[in-house]
């Protein structure tokens, strides 16, 4: 089947395979980086263990359900670390027990940042603050012109600002239309042209990012150009597999490491992305305690069985 920009599933994998396809480079790299690689795959080890973490919304149910058996199963399962998407009623205070009882830090959390509600803010930083977060990353925006980007550019800066006397940055999360063709450009460009790196740091989900090259064929959101472009301004990975979305827009995703993502350049580039923190995520884990929490335990396993170092 093929898109209406002429790249069909069938190219997405073939970019995958790598080496199956002669002159073809692995998903992670994309033609860009073909001629360098050479057919080899990039040594991409090296993720700290004690870095890695978890997008809570995986577990959402779970979370929701039942909120502290669900991050003490985190905890077991050796994650150190965990982003918060809600905290399901309880106070800065409760949840900063709890994720220090079970020896969980929380880098950073997913809360609305482009409201322009100051007062609003102010207390969503009072709560980071409390939970010792380093960075708070606004989820998702979709905006239909290059100005509507401007103004939200405007306001990640305002919250920066804010952020600052709290030892706190603002984030930005990205999903595959922000790549979009829009007005000659696109919306991530202006994001990242018109934020002030000294206030505002991106979180680069991988599949999504490599989603749009699939299915827009823009180059530029490949994360080894973004980081050519902007160097040290993508201190979290969202590190998320699977295969591209459909012309229906229908993503399917797997467990990290059993998707058709090769991860090892993205990694191995890790110092001039300016990567702080990996955390796994998968958007449609199963609702029942036994998939999701079985499905966050795979993608731990296998991240730290092919990429990590150290200890927890």
């Amino acid at each position: 089947m093929e898109t209406s920009r002429g790249f069909s599933r069938r190219d997405f994998l073939r970019l995958a395979a790598g080496a199956t396809v002669a002159g073809g480079a692995s998903l992670a790299l994309g033609a860009r980086a073909a001629e360098a690689a050479k057919g080899k795959k990039a040594h991409g080890g090296g993720v700290p263990r004690g870095k890695i973490g978890i997008q809570l919304y995986s577990v959402r149910d779970q979370m929701e359900a039942d909120f502290e058996g669900t991050l003490a199963a985190i905890a077991a399962i050796g994650y150190p670390e965990v982003e918060f998407a809600g905290f399901y009623g309880r106070s800065a205070e409760q949840v900063r027990t709890t994720i220090d009882g079970l020896g969980l830090k929380a880098p950073s959390s997913h809360e609305d940042l482009l409201s322009g509600d100051r007062a609003r803010n102010e207390r969503t930083l009072e709560t980071a603050a409390t939970l010792g977060e380093r960075w708070i990353v606004h989820p998702y925006y979709k905006g239909a012109t290059l100005d509507d980007y401007r103004i939200q550019a405007e306001k990640l800066n305002e919250v920066g600002a804010l952020a600052r006397s709290y030892g706190i940055k603002a984030g930005y999360h990205n999903h595959d239309h922000e790549f979009e063709p829009l007005e000659g450009s696109y919306g991530y460009s202006i994001l990242l042209d018109e934020t002030d790196p000294k206030l505002v740091d991106m979180e680069l989900d991988l599949y999504w990012a490599l989603d749009a090259v699939a299915d827009y064929g823009n180059e530029e959101a490949e994360p080894l150009a973004l980081f050519d472009r902007a160097p040290g301004r993508f201190t979290l990975f969202h590190v998320k597999d699977g295969v591209p979305a459909d012309p229906l827009r229908d993503p399917h995703f797997e467990d990290v490491g059993e998707g058709v993502i090769d991860f090892s350049p993205i990694f191995a580039a890790r110092k001039q992305a300016g990567v702080k923190h990996y955390i796994n995520e998968r958007d449609d884990a199963p609702g029942d305690p036994e998939g999701s929490l079985g499905s966050a335990e795979d993608m731990y396993d296998n991240l730290v069985a092919e990429y990590g170092k150290g200890r927890r």
